[in-house]
């Protein structure tokens, strides 16, 4: 029990400490999600083309989600997990720093790129593949990124600290980065089912809403 209660101040003390880390991780996905709205206009038109027949080959294969449901489980737990992993050891390393800000930074890229083609080029239809398709799963694994980030973060620059001062100690900030990776660990994987299941739901219904010829307010 006492070691139960430990370990819970050792993860409080370690989120609560975290917050001007968790600022900058809020700021740099924000310039992501920016800039991943301008990179759209920088598209050529053969590119807009491209994309948009992969959009409508999507589309089309809707009702088949439901039937890969397994290998598309499999694969999206496989991505997230990398990720996981991923920050993880890179909150072992001091020179892991910029490649976590990097990664926090290119996952706003990617979501702002794809909610802005998508609704700037495929209007009702963009919109609502942005709604079922994206903002579900990333509704568990966004706040998943920042919070792995910012302790992998948090704990390299401890072992950085600690270069210059062998006193700090480590090994009670391993166990509270280990328990909050483990605890995210779950939020990733959550993710993924959300993604398999959920969102191809969403989609399908939303598709049917398109072909069925209903009108979306928005």
């Amino acid at each position: 029990m006492q070691e139960r209660n430990k370990l819970q101040q050792i993860l409080l003390s370690a989120v609560g400490h975290s917050w001007p880390l968790f600022l900058v991780i809020i700021i740099l996905f924000a310039l992501g999600v920016f800039f991943g709205t301008l990179g759209v206009n920088a598209l050529s038109a053969e590119n807009v083309t491209l994309l948009t027949q992969a959009i409508d080959k999507f589309l089309a294969n809707v009702p088949a989600l439901h039937s890969n449901a397994s290998s598309i489980l499999q694969e999206s737990l496989t991505d997230n997990l990398i990720t996981w992993v991923v920050i993880l050891l890179l909150g072992l390393t001091i020179i892991g720093i910029p490649a976590i800000l990097f990664m926090v930074f290119m996952r706003g890229f990617t979501i702002g790129f794809s909610i802005s083609f998508l609704a700037g080029h495929r209007a009702e239809t963009g919109t609502l593949l942005a709604l079922t398709a994206i903002v579900p799963h990333n509704l568990f694994l966004i706040p998943a990124l920042f919070i792995s980030s910012a302790a992998a973060l948090s704990f390299a620059l401890i072992l950085l600290k600690r270069f210059f001062n062998t006193q700090i100690p480590v090994l009670p900030n391993f166990c509270g980065y280990l328990g909050i990776m483990l605890i995210t660990a779950i939020a990733f994987s959550g993710a993924a089912v959300i993604e398999t299941y959920v969102s191809p739901w969403l989609t399908r219904m939303a598709s049917s809403l398109l072909t069925g010829g209903w009108s979306v307010p928005f």
